[in-house]
């Protein structure tokens, strides 16, 4: 499966993402940086924690509108 970017410095080598092809053809391996990954998965986290309370609120005021209607 081939996939093609716009930028030169930016390509799938093999299929993997942790490979990025330089301008001068050169190949190297990606670091990855844990903590922001890290940080990034608890965002994500508290985010959908946030939109599920709002959602059980929402409910609990459809009920009372509907209780009250």
């Amino acid at each position: 499966m081939s996939r093609k970017h716009h930028s030169s410095n930016v390509s799938l080598y093999r299929g993997n993402l942790n490979f990025k092809k330089h301008s001068n053809g050169d190949i190297k391996k990606n670091k990855i940086d844990f903590k922001q990954k890290k940080d990034n998965i608890l965002k994500s986290l508290d985010e959908v924690e946030l939109f599920l309370n709002n959602i059980k609120d929402f409910s609990k005021y459809l009920k009372l509108y509907k209780l009250f209607k």
